[in-house]
This record gives C-alpha cells, structure tokens and sequence, in this order.
C-alpha cells in the first residue's frame, strides 16, 4: 500500500509540473495578443485542473502519514531557506538542481547566502547525459568490463548543471546536494570538472576529488536528518568491521561457483 501511495504521489508531482509549465506558456501567449476569451477559458480549465490535481496530492499525503508515519523525511516537500542555511556546517554547502522540460536552476546555499544559476537545458538533454554515463559504468551482460567511460557526457553534464555554482562551492569542506530528475540516476562524485585525457582517468579532476559529496533526498529531508542527527565531533576519518572474517576459498567456491 505505501509503494503504491508514493507511486501515485510521484505522478500527481509529474502531472502538477506539467500543469504549471501549461498555465505559464498560456500566460505568454495572452501577453503576445490573440484569442483573449480562448486564452481566458483554456487557463481557467488548467487552473482547475491544478486546484483538482492538488486536493489529490494531499490526500495522498495524508494517507501517507497514516501509513507510514515517518515517510515524510522521505517526501520532497518544501523546506524553508532559514531552517536550510541554520542546518549546514561551517564550510558546507548546499546545492538542489532544479529541473523542468525544457531548462533548469542550480539553487547553491553557503555562509547565510542563496544564488541561483540558470540550467540551458532540461530533463530530456540532461537524461541523455545521464544515460550515456551509467551506460559507459555498466559492463553489458555479455561482458566482463565495462565500455570506455563516457568522459565528455559526464564533463557536459558537469559544465550544464554545476560549473557555474561551482564559484560558490570553492573552497568548501564539504557539499550537500539534493538532486533533482534524472539527476537522480548517476552517482555526482564522478562527474568531470575539468579537461580529461580519457587514457589517465586515474588522474582526472573528478567532483569527488574537491570535495566530500553528500547526497539528500529533498532540502526538507536534510533539514531533518541534521535535527535528529547531529554532525559527528570526531576529528579523524574512521572506517572499520565487525568481529570480520575473510572468506576461505571453499566458502567463495561455494558462494560464486566458476560456473556462473
């Protein structure tokens, strides 16, 4: 039942987006001249189409709650800009890319202050770099490596989303991203900041290698994560296992046979 709630609640999101795209494009078309009564009557349909598409989503919402009361960490709902900024660490940052049909904002929060960058292009172009990246990282079913890696998608990619933020993320300690879209399906961290001899990948300017990458759902499920979670105190990476024993060959012959 609650996969099936969010399931409906990421469609209603979906139809609401391309609602609002609808009313602004009328509204251009109105402010150009024509059919004033046409215009009046299609906007008036959206319009209701939105307030009907609405009252869906918070039912949904509310049947959410009642099933899964902790879901709505998990929900993209809107946090407010102080709760954002009060969250973040000294020297963090926060970036949400925000995207739509046809173009997109990189939203970058840092030191008290929000700017917001254009996006030249939209879910289509942005998922076509996406897919051709996670294509360049996925070895085929057939083969025992994975292709070349895509280095000029994810360097566009990279230079469509995030290049201009990045004078803002300079110098971070960290940086907190929501993603948006597409944005979704690729791992940020190897994204390419800078030219790529595709034959040294060892030595290229990944994301990862200028700063620790942290990825949230929504700002609101940073927001509470940071409330119930404080930042650790510890001065020193730690990375360790438990009570861990290695595998002893017979053991890996039995799990993975050569067979398969």
């Amino acid at each position: 039942k609650v996969g099936a709630l969010y399931k409906r609640r990421r469609d209603l999101d979906r139809q609401l987006s391309a609602l609002y795209e609808r009313r602004d494009a009328l509204d251009a078309k109105a402010e150009r001249g024509g059919d004033t009564a046409k215009f009046r009557e299609e906007t008036a349909a959206v319009e209701q189409a939105i307030i009907d598409a609405n009252n869906q989503l918070t039912d949904v919402n509310t049947q959410l709650r009642i099933a899964s009361p902790n879901s709505q960490q998990l929900l993209p709902q809107s946090a407010k800009a102080d709760a954002v900024i009060k969250s973040l660490a000294p020297g963090e940052t926060f970036v949400m890319p925000v995207l739509s049909s046809a173009e997109g904002w990189t939203f970058v929060v840092r030191d008290g202050k929000i700017t917001v960058y254009p996006i030249a292009k939209g879910q289509g172009a942005i998922g076509e770099y996406v897919s051709k990246i996670r294509r360049s990282i996925m070895p085929a079913n057939d083969a025992s490596s994975p292709p070349p890696f895509d280095v000029a998608s994810s360097r566009e990619l990279y230079d469509t989303v995030f290049a201009e933020a990045g004078k803002d993320m300079s110098g971070s300690s960290s940086v907190v991203v929501a993603p948006n879209g597409p944005l979704l399906s690729v791992p940020l961290e190897i994204l390419l900041t800078g030219p790529t001899d595709a034959a040294n990948l060892a030595g290229a300017p990944w994301l990862f290698r200028q700063y620790k990458v942290t990825h949230v759902p929504s700002a609101n499920n940073f927001v509470g994560l940071r409330r119930v979670a404080p930042n650790s105190q510890a001065s020193k990476a730690w990375f360790g296992f438990g009570g861990f024993q290695p595998s002893t060959i017979v053991q890996a012959n039995a799990k993975f046979p050569a067979e398969q």
